[in-house]
């Protein structure tokens, strides 16, 4: 008989990932969705039974995505989605494991984590805070890493909401330094276009998000200058959206500059057939003024 389960959600999310969250929001403010998916594989194919349980070979976790249920992502948001994903798995098979590893989480590139939640044979129906605190730990453990977070063995996370302050304002700092790279970066790049190219206009939409990206740049290094790094990580971060907004604004297609070689490739089939069509008229209505020619010459 497999499993029946139910859980609050509201206070899972309150009691491991509420305080995380709020403390990295300055740069890092995702929306966070659930949903449940029934009877799902965790791999394609079965399982390597154990003495005590079973465990799936990392050989097989490469089907994890495409084959089996978990290429459905949980939003059809166009934004980036990260899957956090607590698999529990058939009674049948718990407890389960990967092979050759005592770990019971993994990670999958461009997709996100997967925790394995092996409940205990007296479970009750309602999994409880006390519960889960292992699995949410271990994904807190991955969402760590994701932003960049110095790393630590799993046992070593003590601080309240899985991060410690001093965690906090390395992270600030971290993140204001590459954020601020890059958008000096890609305004040079702007720069460097609108220089090449004076006589392309720049429209008031692209100079809007120009402006706003310089203004919290600026607004940025003020805040960084005198200590307020919460505030200045924040700033940063928006002005990222911008200047990511003004590197890809269809105003700046007119400006990229494309060789000879992509422009003939490119256009070559379309004017190509008409192209020689017209060389075949022209040289046909040459052949005849020539043999019209000769004929006068001959009569002559």
């Amino acid at each position: 008989m497999d499993w029946k389960f139910r859980w609050d959600w509201d206070r899972l999310y309150q009691g491991y990932l509420e305080y995380f969250l709020q403390r990295v929001q300055p740069i890092f403010d995702p929306i966070v969705e659930s949903q449940i998916l029934h009877y799902g594989e965790i791999v394609e194919g079965e399982l390597t039974k154990l003495e005590d349980g079973s465990c799936v070979s990392p050989d097989a976790l490469r089907t994890f995505i495409g084959k089996t249920q978990w290429n459905v992502v949980s939003t059809s948001s166009v934004d980036r989605t990260v899957e956090y994903m607590i698999y529990i798995p058939s009674d049948e098979n718990v407890p389960l494991s990967v092979c050759g590893h005592s770990s019971y989480s993994f990670s999958v590139p461009r997709w996100g984590t997967t925790v394995l939640y092996n409940p205990p044979s007296n479970t009750k129906s309602l999994l409880t805070e006390s519960d889960l605190r292992p699995t949410f730990k271990r994904l807190l453990f991955h969402l760590r890493s994701i932003l960049g977070l110095p790393k630590h063995t799993l046992e070593t996370i003590h601080a309240p909401g899985g991060i410690a302050d001093w965690e906090v304002d390395w992270l600030f700092r971290a993140h204001t330094i590459k954020y601020t790279e890059y958008i000096r970066e890609t305004l040079m790049t702007t720069q460097d276009l609108i220089d090449q190219n004076p006589h392309v206009p720049v429209t008031a939409s692209m100079a809007e998000v120009l402006t706003n990206s310089i203004d919290f740049y600026n607004r940025a290094m003020t805040t960084c200058e005198v200590g307020e790094y919460t505030s200045c990580a924040s700033l940063v971060k928006r002005g990222v959206k911008h200047a990511m907004r003004a590197n890809t604004h269809h105003g700046m297609l007119p400006m990229l500059h494309f060789s000879l070689k992509f422009t003939y490739a490119t256009y070559s089939p379309f004017f190509l057939p008409t192209g020689l069509l017209v060389i075949y008229c022209f040289l046909s209505r040459l052949k005849y003024t020539i043999v019209d020619d000769d004929d006068l010459a001959a009569l002559e």
